[in-house]
Order: structure tokens, then sequence, then C-alpha cells
């Protein structure tokens, strides 16, 4: 069984959201000092892989560590959207989604940081409500959101206990002829929101 990580690496580099704060990880001991390694992360929930929890756009005091973990895992399917700037709901109809995680590959890069930002791809609102109609688990993407201000698609998508994966990277690699299973974890953490080590399982 093949795995592949759709997940950022966690380093003092990694991109982020411009209203939010950078990253930092720093080396606080050392072997040579301290007799022993450690690490001091400083981040907000949003930077890098991550999933938005329910409370993240919504009146809720949902903490991601009380969402139930089969929630975080399930089959995939993988849609391609990469001529789409505002994806329609055609692109969704044409794929059997009901009760799965939804992967969507789209043309945005980080290495256009301004436009990866601001200008990256979005799904309509009616193709929102159709993964809400289908009641997909969750809607991944190689983008930091599916939607721009004032968030519509969020919070339409959240209030459906959909919950969003951002900022994948790796989508390329994933095969469209084969079963894929997602497993998308967060930290155990009393936040709305969390990073997550995220990755698919290719089924033979």
């Amino acid at each position: 069984m093949e795995i592949i990580d759709l997940t950022l690496t966690i380093n003092s580099s990694l991109h982020h959201y411009f209203e939010d704060p950078k990253i930092k990880l720093d080396g606080i001991k050392s072997i040579e000092k301290d007799g022993y390694s450690d690490y001091l992360l400083t981040t907000s929930m949003h930077t890098g892989t991550h999933i938005d929890g329910f409370a993240h756009m919504l009146n809720d005091r949902t903490h991601i560590s009380n969402i139930p973990l089969q929630n975080f895992i399930g089959d995939a399917v993988v849609i391609d959207s990469f001529d789409d700037q505002i994806i329609s709901v055609n692109r969704f109809k044409s794929n059997d989604i009901e009760n799965k995680i939804v992967i969507l590959r789209t043309n945005a890069s980080v290495n256009n940081f301004f436009d990866y930002y601001n200008h990256h791809p979005v799904i309509t609102l009616e193709s929102a409500n159709y993964l809400v109609e289908k009641k997909i688990k969750a809607l991944g993407m190689n983008t930091p959101s599916p939607d721009h201000s004032p968030y519509l698609v969020h919070k339409l998508l959240l209030s459906n206990n959909i919950l969003l994966f951002e900022n994948l990277t790796n989508l390329s690699n994933l095969p469209l002829n084969k079963s894929i299973e997602i497993i998308a974890l967060p930290l155990k953490i009393e936040a709305d929101s969390s990073p997550a080590r995220i990755i698919a399982r290719i089924k033979d």
C-alpha cells in the first residue's frame, strides 16, 4: 500500500496568511549545552497544512479536540480543476462524492506568494450547497481557503459539519484511477482548528 504525504513541512520559513503572525521554530536546548534537545514552536492554528474546525468561523464552542475521529478519516475523491479560477458545481456533479472526502487539485502555487493568498481559485456558493447536499465529510485543497471574504462558503460548509483541509501539497501525486483513503489527524488541542499531518493511502 502506497502512502503519500499531503502535508507541508513546518519550519521557520513556512509561508503564512498575511494577517497571521510569522511562524517561529527555535531550538531552545541542545545536546552540547544541555544534554538533550528541545524546540519551541509558535504558530497560529491556520499556518501550513491544517484543518478548519467548526468553531473557526461560527459561534460554536466545539474545540477541534472534541470532534469525533471518524470525521477526519474516509474514502476520497480527487477532482482536477487546474483551468478554473472559479470552480462551478459541474466539477463536482461529474463525480461520486457522497459521504466522501473531496480533494480539489487547483493551479494554486506558493511560488507566487501574493496570488496564493489573494487570488487563489475558489468554489461557488452553488458548489458548496451541492457538497452539503451530498453530505461530504470534508473538503481538502491545495489552497489556503475555498473562498474569500466574507467567507460564505466557509460558513456554509462548517455549519453543516464539513471540515476543511487547507494548504495541502503533493496532490499531483494522487492517482485518479485507484481507491484513496485520507487520514487527517489534528492535534488534540482545545482550539478552533489545528495543524495536521494529512496523508493519503492508495489502496491496491
